[in-house]
């Protein structure tokens, strides 16, 4: 019997900020080539990443957010952080903010 490697265990787990879980699943890479990206990475599990996918396509609806706009896309972004209460988040922001929405 081996003993485990702390590198591979560190890749393959992390500490969820958003369940709280210690020794989660991680994501196998980073979902964004940004900063944000990284931070998802290392401090999101898997499961976790899907509850947001799932709450992106809500938002998305919700708010009528057009991904080609750069205010829409840095509003998703933000709610992003803070639905994964990353890091760095304003903890007390709640709201995506992206005008008014059109009229049906």
């Amino acid at each position: 019997m081996s003993e485990a490697d702390p590198a591979t265990d560190a890749a393959t787990s992390v500490h969820c900020t958003r369940c709280g879980a210690e020794s989660a699943p991680a994501l196998e890479r980073a979902p964004f080539p940004t900063e944000l990206g990284e931070r998802v990475l290392r401090h999101t599990c898997r499961d976790c990443w899907q509850a947001w996918r799932a709450m992106a396509i809500k938002i998305i609806n919700e708010y009528r957010l057009s991904l080609v706009d750069p205010a829409h896309q840095d509003a998703l972004m933000e709610q992003l952080a803070i639905f994964l209460k990353l890091p760095g988040t304003d903890a007390e922001a709640t709201n995506v903010e992206v005008g008014t929405p059109p009229a049906p």
